[in-house]
């Protein structure tokens, strides 16, 4: 490179993708409109500005520091807090922090229904992260999204909050509010999505019995829903769910997870159960990179025990041993009797030389489950099938298992 051109290159101001970190929005009445607003709205400024984001799924932890110095370290440019009062016409008050600047903008939406709030909103955010930038052809930024039923729009965004619970509780309410929907729009395509993802978390909790009566459900809500909008990431990574965890399509898994992580890539939900499709597909290094993806923006996720389990899955069958030994013990750190992620850190261990090291973690499985062993482990692991699955049994008769 010719070195005059080189110094000139080096003096022009880089121009950086915004970052943001959204924090619930406050209300008078706190109830599920606050934090589903709030995550709605940041949905909807990533894909609008194409920006990157944290995942709400940690800054909605009450845990979560917030500070300007702390979300710096994070790498976040702007953060975002709002306050919703819902009085006669519902109003909705935005401030923009701009971390790189110290300055603040705030902007106030007024609208009769909770789209038309959040639209408004996302719309004027991702002007205030775009303007400031060189200019770019239209046909970079997508189009505004569809206006919904203002009903059903209310109740998808209560079910999905109501998903976040990760229990049983809020899997049971979100699928009631699912239902209501598709009660008087039985193709409505998101909602079908939330039908086949919410059948098939209970099925595979054990919360609903029955693979004969689920099943045909979850395909026929998953055929319901993909007549809807390829470009909306809730019907793809909810319908990749389902057809992963019952149907083991894991191409089309897959293919539907890296549409949905193209489109919400701060969704770390997505990235962590992505990490597995990934794997089950024997795509290792996306894989792990969806995992370490998903831990980085979303350090105080509820799932950070998947995240960290489906990262080591996918280093311990790439080869990556020392990194399988690092992220197992991520998910040990959540759980430390997980038997999946203690079986992968024993195999590695071996791998590795750590022999001691690997008998020990193959002794508190034993003391957990006196009846594992290798063949158990072969019997009931969604790779079995992959010839190079025996490097990991291989590597827990090495650490002691019988």
């Amino acid at each position: 490179m010719q070195e005059t051109s080189a110094k000139a290159q080096s003096r022009i101001v880089k121009t950086a993708r915004p970052v943001l970190c959204a924090l619930p929005f406050a209300t008078d009445a706190p109830d599920w409109r606050g934090p589903a607003l709030a995550e709605d709205v940041l949905n909807e400024v990533v894909r609008l500005a194409q920006a990157r984001a944290l995942s709400h799924h940690t800054t909605f932890q009450p845990a979560f520091d917030s500070s300007p110095e702390a979300l710096t370290e994070m790498g976040v440019s702007h953060a975002l807090r709002g306050r919703f009062t819902p009085e006669n016409s519902s109003e909705l008050t935005l401030t923009l922090n701009d971390l790189t600047t110290a300055e603040a903008q705030t902007v106030t939406v007024e609208g009769a229904t909770l789209q038309v709030l959040a639209d408004g909103a996302a719309q004027r955010i991702a002007g205030m992260l775009t303007e400031a930038q060189p200019p770019r052809p239209d046909w970079i930024f997508p189009p505004a999204r569809a206006a919904e039923d203002p009903t059903i729009f209310a109740k998808l965004c209560q079910a999905r909050h109501a998903i976040w619970s990760f229990d049983r509780t809020g899997n049971e309410a979100a699928l009631a509010l699912v239902d209501e929907v598709l009660s008087t729009d039985p193709d409505h395509p998101a909602a079908n999505g939330y039908k086949a993802f919410l059948l098939t978390r209970a099925y595979r909790s054990g919360w609903i019995m029955g693979r004969d009566t689920v099943a045909p459900a979850i395909e026929e809500a998953c055929a319901r829903a993909w007549k809807g909008d390829p470009q909306d990431p809730a019907i793809l990574w909810t319908t990749a769910f389902a057809q992963g965890m019952i149907f083991r399509d894991y191409p089309l898994t897959a293919d539907l997870v890296a549409r949905a992580a193209a489109l919400q890539p701060h969704g770390s939900h997505i990235l962590g159960w992505g990490s597995l499709f990934m794997t089950y597909d024997l795509n290792f290094e996306t894989g792990l990179a969806y995992a370490r993806r998903a831990l980085a923006i979303s350090p105080l996720d509820p799932m950070r025990v998947t995240h960290g389990f489906a990262g080591a899955l996918a280093a311990i069958h790439g080869g990556q041993d020392a990194a399988a030994v690092e992220l197992s013990e991520v998910a040990l750190a959540v759980n430390p009797d997980m038997k999946n992620a203690l079986r992968i850190k024993a195999s590695a261990l071996f791998r590795l030389g750590e022999t001691e090291k690997a008998r020990a973690c193959a002794a508190q499985v034993l003391k957990i489950d006196p009846k594992e062993s290798v063949a158990l482990a072969a019997e009931v692991n969604p790779l079995r099938e992959w010839p190079g699955f025996s490097r990991f049994l291989e590597g827990l008769a090495g650490a002691g298992f019988p």
